[in-house]
């Protein structure tokens, strides 16, 4: 598992020496060129419409990479921390006088118990090393949430639909490795790639219910600006403790 997460953190410290577009430095699509930054506009209205920040709010934003959400965020609430594997993608992030960043293990969250109104983690779980690191995480999001609060999880790889998503890249079952190494090396990415990490629906609601949240969802994206391998083989889940 060390091992795992040591060349996760390289992979995401060499992208954000290498590339000085924030967007770059974290993206990258089946056809290799990255999602436009203003898609985040969209994300964060998404999100904001399933949790409602608030001004009083203290929110975290689980795997922060660039930015991109976490300077949207910002605005809209009390104070929001920003949490990521690698130091140097955080240090890409321009400074606001109400965003904390933490260079930490997801897993072994930092923060007192029910510190936060909203827990955040968008396009990150499916760098997970497995399926057993993902359900300490979730159970810390959860943790470190207040009572009454939400946890939102987004772009989620959806296992039901691997074959599908396999066949849609245009690689046979077990070479979607091949294929993300391909699109890195023509980004100029050098660290190895990741193995995408797949889950179902029901087993994040296990592990909801383990950490005793009163209400989950499981939901689709409806929108349009995403890729299309986004928006058809990924979930979203939102939960309340």
């Amino acid at each position: 598992m060390a091992d795992k997460l040591e060349e996760i953190r390289r992979m995401w410290d060499d992208s954000a020496r290498r590339h000085a577009d924030r967007v770059l430095a974290i993206h990258f699509t089946e056809g290799g060129w990255p999602v436009e930054a203003s898609v985040y506009e969209d994300i964060y209205a998404r999100i904001d419409a399933l949790v409602g920040f608030a001004k009083g709010d203290t929110v975290l934003e689980v795997g922060a990479g660039s930015g991109l959400l976490l300077e949207r965020i910002a605005p809209n609430v009390r104070f929001v921390h920003g949490t990521d594997i690698s130091r140097e993608i955080l240090k890409r992030i321009p400074p606001l006088e109400n965003i904390f960043l933490s260079a930490m293990d997801s897993a072994r969250l930092e923060f007192p118990d029910g510190s936060m109104d909203k827990v955040v983690c968008n396009t990150v779980i499916q760098c997970f090393p497995d399926k057993a690191y993902a359900r300490s995480c979730f159970l810390e999001m959860v943790r470190v949430c207040r009572p009454g609060g939400k946890i939102y999880v987004g772009d989620i790889f959806n296992a039901y639909l691997r074959k599908y998503y396999e066949q849609e890249c245009g690689v046979r079952s077990g070479t979607v490795r091949k294929a993300i190494r391909r699109f890195r090396e023509r980004m100029g990415w050098e660290a190895p790639a990741y193995d995408i990490l797949y889950l179902h629906p029901h087993e994040i609601a296990a592990w909801a219910r383990e950490a005793g949240c009163g209400r989950f969802q499981a939901l689709l994206d409806p929108g349009t600006r995403k890729p299309l391998l986004f928006r058809a083989f990924r979930f979203d889940v939102l939960a309340e403790k």
